[in-house]
């Protein structure tokens, strides 16, 4: 089965959209070096950030799936890899606790169960379907929390730190993101996970037989 093509995949070599639709803004000057696959983007903890004044499409009624590839190189504070806001104090975020991954949604506040490692590359996918979220890391399925967003006219996007202040600024890299108005099946969540070698739009590297996907 073939991957859908993406609303936008940044390969985060640059700010460029892959599909030309939504260039990143680089807050800050966020620096790309040596990635994954290439280079990624590097943040090192100051007032850093990529970001759109945009939801992409996230509201309480949406699909959706967030995929992407981050190496935390500190373990210690909390760290933003993924803020999305639309509007109410609603808002999606993936985030380190020290060594606790974690995923927050609307006031819902969930660990994954992840104990991250310092230098180590997590490959992340969050779907999403009219306010229920699967989270998966390394292609397994680790929580699945309900919860919803409120729509409104201003929405924001942000990698590497909160989208409304500089603080729990990543320190680390992320490369490959991409982001679909559908949930992808676990088929197509394992063609991307490539048995752990990733895949970046247009997705034309061959699959590995040996990659299956595990759910708990």
């Amino acid at each position: 089965m073939a991957i859908p093509t993406p609303t936008s995949f940044w390969k985060l070599s640059s700010t460029i959209d892959e599909l030309w639709a939504n260039t990143l803004t680089n807050t800050g000057s966020v620096a790309f070096s040596a990635g994954f696959i290439g280079n990624a983007a590097d943040f090192d903890g100051s007032s850093k950030r990529l970001e759109l004044s945009s939801s992409l499409g996230y509201s309480s009624s949406s699909t959706n799936t967030w995929a992407f590839m981050v190496k935390p190189t500190s373990v210690s504070g909390s760290h933003y890899f993924l803020d999305i806001w639309v509007g109410s104090s609603r808002r999606i975020i993936l985030y380190q606790n020290g060594t606790d991954l974690r995923f927050y949604c609307s006031w819902t506040d969930t660990s994954t169960g992840i104990t991250l490692s310092s230098g180590t590359w997590y490959r992340i996918a969050i779907t999403h379907n009219a306010g229920s979220f699967n989270v998966y890391v390394d292609n397994v399925l680790k929580i699945s929390p309900t919860s919803w967003a409120s729509g409104s006219s201003s929405t924001f996007f942000s990698i590497g730190s909160p989208w409304d202040s500089f603080g729990a600024n990543l320190i680390g890299q992320i490369d490959a993101f991409g982001v679909w108005s559908s949930v992808l099946s676990g088929t197509e969540l394992t063609e991307l996970y490539n048995g752990g070698a990733w895949r970046e739009y247009p997705f034309s590297t061959p699959v590995s037989n040996s990659a299956f996907f595990m759910f708990l």
